[in-house]
Formats: C-alpha cells, structure tokens, sequence
C-alpha cells in the first residue's frame, strides 16, 4: 500500500489515514487499520559568494575575502564565485543540480564541484550529458554539476542529498577582453587603475 498525503500540507503536519479490511472469515470481519504518516520534505538553500583575485606572475589566484556584495572586475583580475546548496529539510533531496549561466561579459577559467560526502561529482556543459569535469572551460556558458552519490556514473533518483548534506560549485572568470601585456615591475601582482 502507497499512502499519499494530501495536498497543502506543510512539512512537519501530520495525516492519517484508514483502512478498513472486508475478510470472508468471521473472526477477521470489521477489522480496521490507522495509519499515521507525518510529512516530511526536502528544503534546497542555495547560498552565493563572490571574491576579487589578482592573477599572480607565477599563474596563481591571490583572492580577497567572500562576500555576497556586488563587486567590480577589472581587467586582469578574476572572480572566483562560490554557490553552495544544502538540503536544510527533513527528508532526501534527489538528483540535486547546482546551474550557473556566465554573464556574456565574462570567460570561464576553472570550475570545480565538491559534494559534502566525498563523492564523485559530474558535470554537464551547455545542456549536454552528465560527465567527467571538462578540461577546458573557457567556452562554456552554462555549467551544471551534480554528485553521483551511488557512483554509477549517471545523475538519476537514487542521486540524493540527505537533510544537512551540501553540493558546492566554485567557478572562477575573468572579463573575455583580453588582458593588456603586463609592464615590467617588481610587483607580483598587476592591477589596472
């Protein structure tokens, strides 16, 4: 037997439901069954942040504090945003997704996904399958990441975050003009006023 709860309830609301038996042997006539099912729900939270980076001379990211305030790229600089979703229900959130869609100003330089279990994570590309982490992301536009909490190789249902459990996406762009050849200094990092 499959119970639904009716429509409109909240999570944490409890149903009941009743069942009644018709049996052809007398001891069993009138036999009855409550049942009580309390509702409980996946929540989804998805929290963004966002850091400035200077690109250093050696290539690396010397990046500033996170914040959820609106910053402003130069060129040369990067931002390396973060976008984290967190099951904050009651209950398993199945096949979760994080999507982010670049602003058309902007080229991608590196993406990483990260499941709070340690699980593999997959990734899709512009609307395409689920797969590895792509190796060269500098054309893609829009990028989803999902974990593949059962490590079959396939985002379906019995991908789930359990309540409390999070999937992060860490992106890091740069403005898609290009960057003017830095002038020799001794400073590590170049900063265009």
């Amino acid at each position: 037997m499959t119970y639904h709860s009716p429509a409109g309830l909240q999570r944490g609301d409890v149903a009941q439901a009743e069942v009644s038996v018709t049996a052809d042997h007398a001891m069993c006539a009138g036999a009855q069954q409550f049942y009580t099912l309390t509702v409980v729900q996946a929540d989804p939270s998805v929290h963004k942040t966002q850091a400035l980076c200077l690109v250093l001379a050696n290539g690396a990211l010397q990046c500033g504090s996170e914040t959820d305030a609106p910053l402003e790229l130069r060129p040369c600089e990067r931002l390396r945003y973060t976008l984290t979703a967190t099951n904050t229900g009651d209950g398993p959130l199945q096949r979760p997704q994080l999507r982010d869609r670049l602003d058309e100003r902007l080229s991608l330089s590196a993406a990483l996904g990260v499941s709070s279990l340690g699980t593999s994570v997959l990734y899709s590309a512009d609307g395409g399958p689920f797969g590895p982490r792509p190796t060269d992301v500098r054309q893609i536009r829009e990028l989803r990441v999902a974990p593949d909490t059962n490590q079959d190789g396939l985002i379906d249902a019995r991908d789930v975050l359990q309540p409390g459990e999070t999937l992060t996406l860490v992106l890091t762009a740069g403005l898609a003009s290009p960057c003017p050849a830095p002038k020799p200094s001794s400073a590590a990092a170049h900063r265009v006023p």
